[in-house]
């Protein structure tokens, strides 16, 4: 746990639960409702917002990313974005919601 406050970003590795979440949504197929899930960018400080849209087999690093409480969990390298959960910019998006 200390090694986690003083060497990563975080407490917790969540990357099992990327493998299972990546899992769950092959096995479930199409997207069947709309859905926002938001993170946010570590370097700018961007607020950024995933739907449906998005390709399939990236689905479940926008979830992932989305829940990752920053010192908790690590934040996700993905691309150019190191991402963390955006409720810490925004805590509730109606108008995603909406």
């Amino acid at each position: 746990m200390v090694r986690g406050l003083t060497d990563k970003s975080g407490v917790f590795d969540i990357s099992p639960a990327y493998n299972l979440v990546d899992n769950v949504i092959k096995q479930l197929g199409s997207v069947k409702r709309k859905f926002g899930v938001s993170t946010v960018d570590v370097n700018t400080g961007t607020y950024i917002v995933w739907n449906e849209t998005m390709a399939r087999d990236q689905q479940y690093r926008a979830f992932m990313s989305s829940a990752l409480i920053p010192g908790v969990f690590e934040s996700a390298k993905w691309g150019n974005y190191v991402l963390m959960d955006g409720g810490t910019v925004w805590n509730t998006n109606l108008v995603t919601a909406v």
